[in-house]
């Protein structure tokens, strides 16, 4: 839909529900004789869905995950689960789903109360810099 450069299409794609449900394992880009990169491209249309507010309201819960994910890496350098668990919640207002599994998964170790030691300022660097390049004239 995209080659045809047609407006319509363009927003049919933004608005699909479909760009938000790639989860980047890149297994078709392996397989793909012709090596189309379809994950970096999906992460594009949803930037570009994100930038001029395209979202399809049936990804509303993946969009919430996606800016908690992305917000935890700026923020802490790295994957802080339970602060992006937190932040997933809190925007969805899915508080009291799946709690029951939060206690064994504290004792597993897969919810770290507190964030792991990084550079958290080479983190923000490179989110500042994406930001940047985004700006027009840039």
């Amino acid at each position: 839909m995209l080659q045809l450069e047609l407006p319509d299409h363009e927003r049919q794609v933004l608005c699909a529900r479909a760009i938000w449900i790639c989860v980047g394992c890149e297994t078709c880009l392996s397989r793909c004789p012709k090596e189309v990169d379809l994950p970096r491209a999906m992460d594009f249309l949803r930037q570009e869905a994100l930038a001029v507010d395209t979202v399809s309201p049936d990804a509303s819960d993946i969009v919430a995950f996606h800016r908690a994910f992305l917000g935890s890496i700026e923020r802490h350098g790295r994957l802080f689960e339970l602060g992006t668990v937190l932040g997933y919640k809190l925007r969805t207002g899915h508080l009291l789903q799946d709690a029951a599994l939060a206690p064994s998964m504290i004792r597993r170790g897969k919810l770290g109360a507190l964030p792991h030691r990084t550079d958290r300022q080479a983190a923000a660097g490179i989110f500042a810099r994406v930001r940047a390049l985004k700006e027009p004239g840039k």
